[in-house]
């Protein structure tokens, strides 16, 4: 049987796939990213009859920080945006307090194996988050068409779903580190001290940030002229608030609190490069155990 390579060639754009391997590619040429595609996980894991929840990362890259002892580890989700949602508006949280965002990281201690903190005074000056504040905390977001007169309706298509898959596959990563994952070798270095966990999202999408002034609401609806948005922006934080399964704990005085949100970085892919160099850029890392 000959099949029509044309519509091959279609249903491989649509399903993504050209995109993804094409940004394992573009991470890989910048010098010192080490790149795994397709990696498999399971969280929480299986216990006896009970089946894991199983997935796979699209990529993992990482690289050295420009501190000596510590690892950038992205957990990337690809998504190619169809006109359908060529628009991301994200929403912040304007009622935000503290404003702190949200990382985990991973530390070798001797004796002792790896340890999980958290820590929320972490900044990306060469991503303009210099500062607690400059953080985006988008917590809302729809997804709209080229033209901006349709929301999208399709579920499937939400970006809450690579979200969702980025926070599960870096959950899962950081619940087995030191994981053994083929093409990344600087998870074996005995050198590094510290492995950061950033979730990312790379999408064709333009992404806007916004904001709704609430005295402007009136009778539900915004009144005219009162919405705040950015001009395409390169890339955005986002607060993701994590199914029970994906969350932690961590001490807090003489008892222990939950971790319900992480923050996720969203990239416009036009700008990944830039977004690879400057994520390296890691101030202020403090720590608090999680689990």
């Amino acid at each position: 049987m000959t099949i029509d390579p044309g519509r091959v060639l279609t249903l491989l754009n649509e399903s993504g796939f050209p995109f993804q391997h094409a940004c394992a590619h573009r991470i890989a040429l910048v010098d010192g990213y080490q790149v795994a595609v397709e990696v498999p996980f399971t969280h929480p894991p299986t216990n006896g009859p009970l089946l894991g929840l199983h997935g796979t990362s699209d990529i993992i890259a990482v690289h050295p920080a420009r501190s000596a002892d510590l690892l950038v580890c992205l957990v990337i989700e690809c998504k190619r945006a169809s006109a359908r949602i060529t628009n991301w508006i994200f929403l912040t949280n304007q009622r935000q307090s503290p404003k702190w965002p949200t990382f985990f990281y991973s530390t070798r201690l001797p004796a002792q194996g790896n340890q999980l903190a958290v820590t929320r005074s972490l900044t990306f000056p060469q991503l303009g988050y210099q500062s607690g504040g400059d953080f985006d905390y988008c917590v809302n977001w729809l997804e709209a068409n080229a033209e901006l007169n349709q929301l999208n309706r399709d579920q499937a298509q939400r970006i809450y779903a690579p979200l969702k898959q980025a926070a599960h596959g870096t959950r899962a990563l950081e619940a087995t580190a030191p994981k053994v994952v083929e093409g990344i070798e600087y998870f074996r270095l005995s050198s590094v001290a510290h492995i950061l966990y950033v979730p990312t999202i790379v999408t064709t999408a333009h992404i806007y940030v916004g904001a709704i002034p609430a005295d402007r609401v009136v009778d539900g609806e915004m009144t005219p002229d009162s919405l705040v948005l950015s001009e395409p922006s390169k890339w955005a934080t986002v607060e993701f608030g994590m199914p029970d399964y994906l969350g932690y704990t961590v001490g807090r005085g003489s008892g222990q609190t939950g971790v319900t949100k992480r923050t996720l970085f969203v990239v416009n892919d036009h700008h990944l490069e830039e977004f690879l160099v400057g994520v390296l850029d890691v101030q202020r890392l403090s720590m608090t155990p999680a689990e």
